[in-house]
């Protein structure tokens, strides 16, 4: 070949050892790299996550103003004198900040300090202040997160401090300043510029107050500070982040200062919304700051291995420079004649290098591979604590019911005490209500007059409806007055009306005995309802109302069930935070102190409703992190935190896998490639001077036996198959006597088998034995071709079928043993290939297992001949042909009385005279027209039939018949 197409020789050498591997590596590198520049350039985005979160958080002014005033409070009162201190700080505060804080100091006695205090009157009054404050305080931590418009001294004392603070001053926002995290911002107070808001804490050693200005309030100036000191401050080398913003209104040079090529990325922003920017030079995360404002944050790229181009330069030219050294080598020591480089060692080389490919494809799909699990057990682990916190927020229902149930309870029991209901009575439902942690109780009658847990107002809605429905389930008449006065604009017809009331307290009816929400006025609440007096008789005393506040309850089903979530099968670190009091809590309970990683979290939680990040550190542990907010507590805020380590095991446990198997593939091609070059040699040698011989037509050759193993077994059918061709007559009868010579019955099953070759010697092959007491093996194959290749070929099938002993218990090792004959007949250039079938059978349940290489599909024939089957295989391909056999198998069972048709494909290639092929529809056809219960003469039937159809064929005719009793 080599002499007569020299180009077309090395363009395949070229192809197949050089070109296909570089475009290989050249495909897999681009993938590989592409992937891990896009793995890291997603670490970096959320890096920038959580660096700008240290301008975000402060989006409300009213807070940045807040965390200014109590980080200088916090250091002044940890110092040794904090006067001093507080002295300094104010005075550089109000330097850099000048007409927007006016101040007022106490020391730890309550005095005014007058050094440090700019208002100058109302002494009396900002005593009084400090009182009140002092007073919140106390509340607020003691029952956080307090109410203050409760407080006796806030009642007594708010018209006077308002003439001071101001007349926009409401007292339930009096404990702004002392909220927890985010919640936490100044108060408003008045009308007046300059005392716009205020902001006080309250401390040990001093007390500090401030006024701030309206018009800081409402500028952006603080963000242009707050962005100046963080990039300022900024000392992180090996990510160095720097921040900007934008205000989209402004066209000076606030703008302007911003870096060209990111301006440009900004637009998109405004555009498209993509919170994720990139320029050829940075990476870039916006962030919606105000209306009218943007933030970001942005690093170079040289600070990142995100640039795969270099990584795949460098990669390419290194690996070209081998391949060059490579082909060098192979063809000097591979194709020259040399006797420095053995044929074996010619095979172990080239099996290794044929190895290599694999490992090459292995280790590239095996990167993608590991990267996409990475990617699904991410998303599984965010599932997982969806799940966990779905189950969580769905079984809030419970302690609704739970409470219900013993509300039900007691009233029952009153109930059933013939309708007394004194005041002794009665205190047993106010004091089970304050149990609940009821905000308020109601208990009222058919005369008005009720009864209160707490001094609400606003009563009288509950007192109008508890009368009409005890009137409308007595069946009594609607006709005081005050009914009609609840009419809606435009009823003033009494029938209309009553319609109308029917309505509303059949919706009562109906959430009767049940814990349900409902809006009063601007307010969500849980009612229960229920009534006092006789059912039965329609004699009702008192109407009952326990009202909770949606998140009070919300909150009471956290603390009883926290450590609940907490202990779950995936160690998943849960966290929940109370949206309106800041208030968190974690397995041990009720916290306001948490980690700043954590703390940013719940915030995020709350303000998106969803969070997802895949990376955040917790007591310094790495963990994948889920937030979201509840659909049913819809008042609390949750964080999952997973285990990344967990996620990061299953992953180095695959990486591992697939390390140790390309250790093992290399030792083991190498290890097969010099023992099988060692063993296949002589053997191969041998048989090559027979073929030599038979060319020669010298058939007293004979090759020599030294073993008994395939190659034995091979070489012996080989000296047969030589002895034979004297007399082709001779080797025909030989051949024969290689099939079975007699039908084989066993248990429920009988084969028979015929084979009819239109040449002197044919490649038609078929064979059954018992495998044991109860299975039997069912041989069938068609080796391409006619004669003397053909029969040799069919004689090594029939050798390595005697030799396997073991492996005709399994149709497909018993394949894999002949395909490994085969191929060695090729290599001696008898090339054939084998199209061959193999079914082992129960012979007791008709149970079979059937291995096909690229053989025609086997037909069943049901009980009667009427209906046939095909049993169909894909993809197999026939032995000898490529290095790694290509097989199908399949599993089923015969039903008593099916007839199964093995056969090669002479019958369906027979053509008629008008050259029509039979085809499988028409051998379909024959078998149910030729159908007979006894399988010999359903044989002959059928072998009649082919002949009528085509008289004249030339092809062999094989076919073996099974029956299942």
């Amino acid at each position: 070949m080599k002499r007569r197409w020299p180009y077309l020789f090395w363009g395949g050498v070229l192809f197949c050892f050089f070109l296909f591997p570089l475009l290989l590596l050249d495909v897999g590198l681009e993938t590989m790299l592409e992937t891990r520049s896009q793995v890291n350039k997603k670490a970096a985005y959320l890096k920038l996550d959580k660096k700008i979160e240290k301008i975000t958080r402060y989006s409300n002014s009213k807070f940045y103003y807040h965390a200014l005033l109590k980080k200088i409070f916090e250091i002044a009162h940890k110092t040794p004198e904090p006067l001093a201190y507080l002295k300094d700080a104010l005075e550089h505060l109000n330097k850099r900040n000048p007409g927007t804080f006016s101040f007022v100091v106490w020391d730890k006695s309550g005095n005014i300090d007058e050094t440090l205090t700019d208002e100058k009157g109302y002494r009396y009054i900002i005593r009084t202040i400090h009182d009140v404050f002092k007073a919140v305080v106390k509340d607020t931590h003691e029952n956080y997160p307090g109410n203050p418009e409760t407080l006796d001294l806030v009642s007594k004392r708010l018209n006077l401090i308002r003439t001071y603070l101001g007349g926009f001053l409401v007292p339930e926002k009096l404990n702004l300043p002392l909220m927890a995290g985010n919640l936490a911002e100044c108060v408003l107070a008045g009308a007046k510029s300059d005392k716009a808001y205020f902001w006080y804490s309250i401390g040990d050693e001093l007390s500090l107050f401030a006024f701030i200005n309206d018009s800081a309030i409402n500028s952006l100036d603080y963000l242009k500070k707050l962005v100046d000191g963080v990039n300022r401050n900024s000392t992180d080398k090996e990510f160095p982040v720097r921040y900007g913003f934008m205000d989209v209104f402004e066209k000076n040079s606030k703008n302007n200062k911003i870096i060209p090529e990111i301006r440009v990325a900004l637009a998109k922003f405004e555009n498209y919304s993509h919170k994720n920017l990139e320029t050829d030079n940075y990476l870039i995360q916006v962030k919606l700051f105000t209306p009218a404002s943007r933030v970001f944050c942005y690093i170079n790229k040289e600070y990142l291995n995100i640039d795969s181009s270099a990584a795949y330069n460098t990669v390419m030219t290194l690996v070209l420079l081998i391949l060059i050294l490579i082909g060098t080598l192979v063809y000097y020591l591979v194709f020259k004649k040399s006797s420095f480089f053995s044929i074996r060692w010619k095979l172990a080389l080239l099996f290794v290098y044929a190895n290599g490919l694999p490992l090459l494809i292995l280790g590239f799909t095996g990167y993608e591979y590991m990267s996409q699990m990475r990617s699904l057990l991410v998303d599984s682990s965010y599932e997982d604590i969806y799940g966990l916190f779905e189950d969580f927020d769905n079984k809030f229902e419970n302690i609704k019911a739970e409470y219900a149930n013993e509300l039900n309870k007691l009233i029952d029991e009153l109930n059933a005490k013939n309708n007394v209901y004194g005041e002794k009575e009665l205190q047993k439902i106010f004091d089970l209500a304050g149990k609940l942690n009821a905000q308020d109780c109601f208990i009222s009658n058919s005369e008005f007059k009720y009864s209160k847990r707490n001094n609400r107002k606003g009563t009288v809605f509950l007192e109008a409806i508890f009368k009409d429905l005890i009137d409308y389930l007595a069946i009594k008449d609607y006709s005081p007055q005050h009914i009609f006065k609840l009419a809606k604009p435009g009823i003033d017809d009494s029938g209309k009306m009553f319609a109308f009331q029917k309505v509303v307290l059949h919706k009562f009816l109906n959430k009767m005995r049940r814990i349900t929400s409902e809006k009063m006025a601007q307010d969500n609440f849980e009612y229960y309802w229920n009534l006092l007096g006789n059912f039965e008789n329609k004699a009702f005393k008192h109407g009952v109302a326990v009202i909770w506040q949606i998140e009070s309850l919300q909150e009471e089903y956290l603390k009883k069930n926290i450590s609940d979530i907490s202990n779950n099968f995936a160690q998943i670190k849960c966290f929940a935070r109370i949206i309106s009091n800041g208030a968190s809590y974690i397995k041990t309970g009720k916290t306001f102190e948490l980690e700043q990683s954590l703390d940013v979290l719940l915030r995020q939680a709350v303000n998106l409703s969803e969070i997802r990040q895949e990376e955040v550190t917790y007591e310094g542990k790495r963990y994948l992190a889920y937030g979201t907010v509840g659909k049913i507590l819809d008042k609390v805020a949750f964080v999952g935190l997973f285990p990344l380590d967990k996620i990061e095991s299953v992953i180095n446990d695959v990486l591992l896998k697939l390390v140790i198997f390309a250790l093992l593939s290399i030792i083991l091609v190498s290890g097969i490639a010099l023992g099988l070059s060692n063993q296949f040699m002589d053997p191969v040698s041998e048989i090559q001077k027979g073929v030599v011989a038979i060319a020669k037509q010298n058939f007293r050759h004979r090759i020599p036996i030294n073993s008994e193993d395939e190659f034995g077994l091979l070489g012996n059918a080989f000296n047969t198959a030589i002895e034979s061709l004297e007399e082709l007559e001779v080797a025909k009868t030989v051949q024969e006597n290689l099939f079975p010579q007699e039908n084989l019955n066993k248990n429920k099953l009988k084969v028979f088998g015929r084979s009819v070759t239109m040449t002197r010697l044919g490649g038609d092959y078929f064979d059954y034995f018992e495998l044991d007491d109860l299975n039997v093996g069912i041989l069938m194959g068609d080796v391409s071709g006619h004669g003397v290749p053909a029969a040799l070929v069919m004689a090594a099938a029939k050798a390595s079928v005697i030799m396997a002993k073991t492996e005709r218990e399994t149709p497909e090792e018993l394949l894999l043993k002949i395909h490994e004959c085969i191929r060695a007949l090729n290599k001696m250039k008898i090339r054939r290939m084998m199209t061959t079938l193999y079914l082992s059978v129960d012979t007791q349940t008709g149970m079979y297992k059937i291995a096909n290489a690229g053989h025609c599909y086997p037909v069943i024939v049901k009980k009667g001949g009427n209906e046939t089957r095909f049993v169909e295989f894909e993809g197999s391909m026939p032995l000898g042909v490529v290095k790694k056999a290509k097989l199908e198998t399949k599993e089923d069972v015969f039903n008593p009385g099916d007839i199964m048709f093995l056969y090669t494909d002479g019958i369906i290639e027979a053509a008629n005279t008008d050259g029509e092929s039979l085809g499988f529809n028409g051998f379909s056809e024959l078998l149910k027209k030729s159908y007979n219960e006894n399988i010999e003469l359903y044989y002959e039937a059928l072998f009649g039939a082919y002949k009528d159809w085509s008289p004249t064929s030339s092809d062999d005719l094989t076919l073996v018949i099974i029956k299942y009793d």
